[in-house]
């Protein structure tokens, strides 16, 4: 799944000076080593991680030789409570070193003692490394963040190799038909000359020593007597984590064929004795070492498997790191919840985009049957017209009828009791009936109780009508006052309730018959027609 293997640049920082590695799915390209004396180092390696490795997250892996580790049992405690104990005893073991980390080990034997001394029940048992402060990690620091190249993590380089070793172990094994050994020993000589040893018991980190030692491609045979003096020195220190020569032992030396083979001859203690070349391992890994391969010396071999990890084994926790990576992770979490919102916006725009083209569809639809029906519709209109029966004048009383249901206006009563108080001589030139504004009600109207029930009585919504009159120019103007007059009189009978009132009299006259304007009783000089007309106002319902 060399795919899914995310791009990184890794900077591999050695005692000589900082590897600078891109590592690409299954390939690894060395781009340079600086040393640390490199005028205007910082700016040289930010320009290197932008130019060069195209600013990928960086993966800060430490390779220098002072690393210390140390195991120490944590006491069984609650979960909630553990991670505060472990930080507390990390920061008394390394007191004065800032980059520090622990890691629960597999293994129950009691730190310090053989093998086969008795698990221990007390606790669990935890590896704690730490990384001195130091100048050249703060240049580091700088430099990564002068790139502002996202940071993946701080790791140490025989921490993250000792699954590498484990799997190489697994793969020579199968190979050669054998079953897994319980101890392997890694050896590897790094581009700076130093010697990298890693050894893991059960598949982890139980033991890593860095040594200097002569270059393989000038002199084989002194190489692998040096090697061999280590190796030594190094068995005598597994010895003391339990190591046995009955235990099983793989020892994998990285190495150009010469001094790998050399080396295999002279090795005394039995093991399973594998001498592979670069390129080789990288094959059983699945790894591409391209131009790298020429060389003899593994480091490809550590930044290639550490580089295209997704999860580390042991994050390291430095402060220098988390000032670097905080307003970054903060960038990438804005930056990720301003993704998720365009993408819930186009969402939404989307839907509202569909929905508005379905209504839209459905309006053209709905919009072609309305069009239909108002050509069938006119055809029919048409169609009754021919046989004299007009659609528009029934539909305008039957509106107006509505209209007036909905206005709660009963005429009824009305209009029969003008038509019994008008004399047989008279008659109506207009008549207008409108619903009064609820403001221009009055407030003492409306609240009457039926006496038997007790009910309130519901009387019809306040209205009021107004009919005109008109008289012959040839009357008298006191004739047509009285006959006002007593149309007024006869009105109160017929509609009890009403307010009944006179707007107009005839030829303007107050109710006392008394002229309000000079006039004249000839008709040819007063040919006015509207002083020859009366206006009366019903209220209704009335007190």
């Amino acid at each position: 799944m060399a795919f899914l293997s995310p791009s990184r640049t890794v900077l591999l920082i050695a005692d000589e000076g900082l590897g600078v590695y891109v590592t690409t799915g299954a390939d690894v390209r060395h781009v340079d080593t600086f040393p640390w004396n490199t005028h205007e180092f910082e700016d040289v390696v930010s320009e290197a991680i932008v130019r060069s490795c195209g600013k990928k997250p960086v993966l800060i892996l430490y390779d220098m030789v002072e690393q210390h580790y140390r195991k120490e049992r944590i006491p069984k405690v609650a979960s909630f409570d553990r991670s505060l104990i472990i930080d507390r005893k990390l920061r008394l073991t390394f007191p004065s070193f800032p980059v520090r980390a622990a890691l629960a080990l597999k293994e129950s034997g009691a730190p310090g003692k053989g093998a086969a001394a008795a698990p221990d029940s007390g606790g669990k048992l935890y590896l704690f490394t730490a990384v001195p402060g130091s100048e050249v990690l703060s240049r580091v620091m700088e430099a990564v963040q002068r790139s502002m190249a996202p940071v993946s993590g701080f790791a140490l380089l025989p921490v993250e190799s000792s699954d590498m070793v484990k799997v190489l172990s697994q793969k020579l094994s199968r190979k050669a038909g054998s079953a897994a050994a319980r101890w392997v020993v890694f050896v590897g000589q790094q581009r700076s000359g130093g010697l990298r040893q890693i050894v893991t018991k059960n598949g982890e980190l139980a033991l890593t020593r860095m040594t200097p030692v002569a270059d393989s491609e000038e002199n084989s045979e002194q190489w692998a007597s040096d090697v061999l003096q280590e190796f030594r020195a190094t068995m005598s220190y597994v010895s003391r984590f339990g190591y046995t020569p009955e235990d099983s032992l793989d020892v994998i030396v990285i190495s150009g064929a010469s001094a790998g083979e050399s080396l295999g001859q002279k090795i005394d203690v039995p093991c399973h004795y594998t001498s592979l070349t670069p390129v080789e391992a990288g094959r059983l890994l699945g790894i591409r070492l391209g131009e790298e391969g020429g060389r003899e010396c593994a480091e490809s071999l550590h930044v290639g498997w550490a580089g295209r990890k997704s999860r580390f084994i042991l994050p390291m926790k430095a402060p220098d790191l988390d000032r670097i990576s905080w307003p970054r992770r903060v960038a990438v979490f804005a930056m990720v919840l301003l993704l998720g919102s365009a993408a819930w916006l186009a969402f939404q725009a989307l839907s509202v985009g569909q929905s508005w083209l379905s209504t839209r569809g459905e309006v053209s639809v709905r919009a072609d049957v309305l069009a239909k029906l108002d050509a069938d519709y006119k055809v029919e209109v048409d169609r009754k017209a021919a046989m004299g029966f007009d659609v528009e004048l029934v539909q305008g009383t039957l509106q107006a009828y509505d209209r007036l249901q909905i206005e709660s206006l009963h005429l009824l009563p009305l209009v029969r009791g003008v038509g019994e108080a008008l004399a047989p001589s008279m008659s109506i030139n207009a008549f207008d009936v409108a619903k009064l504004d609820p403001s221009r009600i009055e407030e003492n109207q409306g609240d009457e109780y039926d006496p038997v029930t007790g009910l309130k009585v519901v009387r019809p919504a306040q209205y009021e009508a107004r009919f005109q009159m008109k008289f012959p120019p040839g009357i008298k103007p006191e004739e047509g006052v009285k006959a006002v007059n007593d149309l007024v009189d006869r009105l109160k009978r017929y509609l009890p309730g009403h307010d009944i009132s006179i707007v107009r009299q005839v030829a303007n006259l107050s109710y006392t018959g008394a002229f309000e304007d000079e006039t004249s009783s000839s008709p040819e000089k007063n040919p006015n027609a509207k002083e020859y007309e009366a206006e009366i106002l019903i209220k209704g319902p009335g007190k």
